[in-house]
């Protein structure tokens, strides 16, 4: 399973960079639409294919489409990475909760 080809870089280097004349954005601001692997690097995924599996398996979303280039919408990600199990310990054991909170009514 093959690492990210650029370790440490992705999200971090575009935040780190964005104040510079080739990127427009102010410091400290993400683009909008990410590449496969600044998506990964966003969500906490170590390698691309995790990513991919988690797409074919209807955890993350889809790519949108930018003048053809594959780009991931940062809201997307955020609004798929929301509705993963959180991990449950309970005596020393680990359990995976499916409990999901709607934004409707958090509170039911």
């Amino acid at each position: 399973m093959p690492e990210f080809s650029r370790p440490l870089k992705g999200i971090v280097e575009v935040i780190t960079t964005a104040h510079s004349p080739k990127h427009p954005l102010p410091p400290g601001c993400l683009p909008r639409g990410l590449s496969e692997e600044q998506a990964a690097y966003y969500i906490g995924v170590k390698s691309i294919e995790t990513f991919r599996k988690m797409i074919c398996d209807g955890e993350m979303p889809q790519p949108r489409k930018a003048r053809g280039r594959n780009s991931w919408d940062i809201r997307d990600l955020d609004d798929y990475y929301d509705r993963l199990p959180y991990r449950e310990e309970t005596n020393g054991l680990i359990s995976i909760s499916t409990t999901t909170v709607t934004h409707d009514n958090m509170w039911d």
